[in-house]
């Protein structure tokens, strides 16, 4: 059985999201960093800083902004994000540039 972290939503906790347990992919510790932000603050920290995986290795064809989207969560950016040719494009507002974030699994 595995839990999903509030903060990041990676959904391969092996422990609940309590008892100073850590998340391996944005580093919360449970019980100390919610102690005085919210998991919607955590989070935001989080993206601010590259939304990088935390502890050892990420699981292979991990990415955060698809993590979150799948979530719901809004992306901190002007965006709008399309699934095309079996990937997913995020298109900037605005700008003519695109991004491949992910294979679409």
């Amino acid at each position: 059985m595995t839990f999903t972290c509030p903060v990041c939503f990676y959904d391969g906790l092996q422990e609940p999201a309590h008892d100073y347990n850590i998340c391996d992919c944005c580093g919360t510790e449970f019980g100390n960093d919610d102690e005085l932000l919210s998991s919607s603050a955590l989070r935001e920290r989080w993206v601010e800083k590259g939304a990088k995986w935390f502890f050892g290795e990420p699981p292979a064809n991990w990415q955060p902004w698809v993590q979150l989207l799948k979530a719901n969560v809004p992306l901190p950016y002007p965006t709008s994000v399309t699934a095309e040719g079996g990937g997913i494009v995020r298109k900037s507002g605005g700008a003519e540039t695109e991004q491949w974030i992910a294979e679409a699994s």
